[in-house]
């Protein structure tokens, strides 16, 4: 049994401006922000973007949950709120889809712990969905006994409806192995398929994107077993299927800690992820092909991946940290305390390309989102040499591995160490951050289109 996880969740950088030689098809208007958000008695819980442009955030508090949708074009937010109470962490996830389409799943409350000392919650995952910006809302409940916080995951199908999977343990807490169950819901939020059960495994981990839908609905999703056995695994299904068996990814008894899973309109699946100890994985699939069963070992730990595909490469790109020599010195002594390198590395058919490096030591909560056009947008925090004020840095990361720089000042009112997000869908990106303290905090969202 595991023991319970914690989120690494990735800081936006707000306020940034194309400087310099920017990306193809990036426009120079900048960031627009959306109108900020009361925060003083809640907490931003999770944020998505649409490929349309409308905007989502979550917030949540003992009351509730407050969901918020903006159309692409702008205006004032469009609030709708869950009842019931809720925990100080979101511990869900949101799943957005164009014309104000939104899922939001969760676990219901934490109830207790098991004798290993994990988080053991409530016996239902909770569900409500919206198909339009101006349909009703619909809620789900969904029996999972002995369910585990952290274990959700939902992705928006563009064929129709929604792909969740989420966390059963099928005997008494602290006995059989946790499951991983998956469920298929039409647009409208009904189940339109039966519960499949993909046997022993843990949903997420939460660094990046773990379960992905491409335009034909072909669903993708990666798992990792903490047990002895520690198998981690790649499951696939196909448009209107079942999934598949499991697929291992990377050697036999190699728990990977975080994973990341893209698909593209290519028909191409590519997935990386890292043990916890400097070492990780990146494997892809071409259009017929399975990821998982190859990969190429990689030096660093996982920040996200990217596909190069959609432009007609041959390339699969992913962003890590790194505490080689060049980045922190002989002794190590410029990272300790402060956080490795970011590089940016490029998996072609001939192997692993030599990395590119977007910044050396300092590097604090990196985090990647991809684009159109095989590029992703990659944003951190950067510590001074003395452990002094950070400031945020933005580049955009070409399916070839080319860096194009971005400026990215720190971010007006933000709080030092504040958790925020960084999403994209299509041509559109979105950052939401917490600014300012007590009752003059607010939850700051800035939007735009590349």
């Amino acid at each position: 049994m595991r023991s319970p996880r914690i989120p690494l969740t990735l800081l936006a950088a707000g306020g940034l401006a194309v400087a310099g030689a920017s990306a193809p098809g990036a426009t120079a208007a900048g960031w627009s922000a959306a109108p900020s958000v009361d925060a003083s008695t809640v907490r931003l819980g999770a944020a998505a973007v649409a490929d349309d442009g409308t905007a989502t955030i979550v917030t949540n508090a003992e009351s509730g949950i407050v969901v918020r949708t903006r159309a692409g074009s702008g205006g004032a937010w469009k609030v709708h709120r869950i009842p019931g109470r809720s925990t100080p962490q979101f511990g869900g996830d949101l799943a957005v889809g164009p014309g104000g389409a939104v899922l939001v799943i969760r676990p219901a409350a934490v109830s207790g712990v098991d004798a290993d000392g994990n988080t053991a919650t409530a016996k239902t995952v909770e569900v409500d969905v919206r198909a339009t910006a101006d349909g009703p809302w619909k809620h789900l409940s969904i029996p999972a006994p002995q369910f585990y916080s952290e274990g959700v995951a939902a992705a928006f199908d563009p064929t129709g409806g929604w792909q969740l999977a989420y966390e059963r343990l099928p005997g008494k807490l602290g006995g059989d192995p946790v499951h991983v169950v998956t469920q298929h819901l039409d647009a409208a939020g009904n189940p339109d398929a039966p519960e499949q059960d993909l046997g022993r495994g843990n949903v997420g981990p939460l660094t990046d994107r773990t379960l992905q839908v491409d335009a034909t609905g072909r669903a993708v999703l990666a798992t990792a077993e903490d047990t002895p056995d520690q198998r981690s695994n790649v499951h696939v299904r196909p448009h209107g299927g079942t999934f598949g068996p499991p697929l291992p990814f990377g050697p036999a008894k190699t728990f990977f800690r975080d994973f990341g899973v893209r698909t593209s309109s290519a028909g191409r699946t590519v997935v990386a992820g890292d043990t916890g100890d400097g070492t990780g994985a990146v494997a892809s699939g071409l259009a017929g092909a399975d990821p998982g069963t190859a990969v190429t070992a990689v030096d660093g730990n996982f920040v996200g991946v990217f596909d190069g595909a959609p432009v007609g490469t041959d390339l699969a790109a992913s962003v890590w940290t790194t505490d080689r020599e060049d980045d922190c010195g002989a002794s190590g002594r410029a990272c300790k305390g402060r956080g490795g390198g970011l590089v940016s590395r490029v998996l072609a058919p001939s192997g692993l390309r030599p990395a590119a490096r977007l910044a050396r030591a300092g590097v604090q909560a990196p985090a990647i989102t991809p684009l159109s056009g095989g590029r992703a947008l990659v944003a951190w925090e950067q510590l001074g040499a003395t452990g002094s004020r950070s400031t945020w840095h933005a580049r955009i990361v070409g399916p070839t591995g080319r860096i194009s720089p971005l400026s990215a000042p720190a971010r007006a009112g933000s709080q030092g160490g504040a958790s925020g997000v960084v999403r994209s869908a299509g041509r559109w990106a979105l950052t939401a951050w917490p600014s300012g303290s007590g009752k003059q905090q607010r939850i700051r969202v800035a939007i735009r289109r590349f």
